[in-house]
């Protein structure tokens, strides 16, 4: 016997899970640079980057899915995207309210989405901000060959309702190569 369940929303019956769809979407025609994201250890000094789009949640619900074209990387080591809520500038904050790792290939172009099921959802509220955050899981020894980002468009189209940042070695969150977009899908279970 197959069992449904349903959620009464607004005094309507609606099937649960509710479905995923995409709710914010960003991919330019056109490549033209790309950021990495990396931890790296030289002489034992850890240095660090991340790589976050803000984003303006357009739906309430579940954001439990993440795609994003992703610079090809020989390593092994997993890229960890992170959901968090976002300060009243617009930069992201510390803490994750959602994540989620990859460890396969990179896009095979600019224009194909890798899908980065989160496996910890993060709730969205519409209208409200948040940053999609990229980082490297663990630290590995200086090779710049060893690439891990995340394609970004730098002068336009943009999309309006975030920015690309980047949180240098060992200063805040800035700009990388002025203003630029991160190529993003969010996949939200609307309530």
């Amino acid at each position: 016997m197959l069992l449904l369940a349903a959620a009464m929303v607004g005094g309507a019956c609606v099937p649960w899970p509710p479905a995923q769809v995409i709710d914010q979407s960003f991919l330019a025609e056109q490549q033209t640079f790309s950021q990495r994201a990396q931890e790296t250890t030289c002489d034992t000094v850890v240095t660090r980057l991340e790589v976050a789009q803000t984003f303006t949640a357009g739906r309430t619900g579940w954001l439990d899915q993440v795609s994003l074209v992703a610079v090809p990387y020989p390593s092994a080591a997993a890229l960890l995207v992170e959901v968090r809520a976002t300060d009243g500038g617009g930069l992201p904050l510390d803490a994750a309210i959602g994540q989620g790792s990859y460890t396969g290939p990179g896009s095979p172009d600019t224009s194909t989405f890798v899908e980065l099921p989160l496996t910890e959802p993060a709730f969205v509220l519409a209208g409200v901000r948040y940053a999609l955050v990229l980082r490297t899981a663990s630290s590995e020894t200086c090779d710049e060959t060893d690439v891990r980002g995340w394609n970004f468009f730098g002068s336009g189209p943009d999309y309006d309702g975030g920015a690309a940042y980047q949180q240098g070695y060992i200063g805040p969150w800035g700009m990388p190569l002025g203003p630029a977009d991160l190529f993003f899908r969010t996949w939200v279970r609307a309530l």
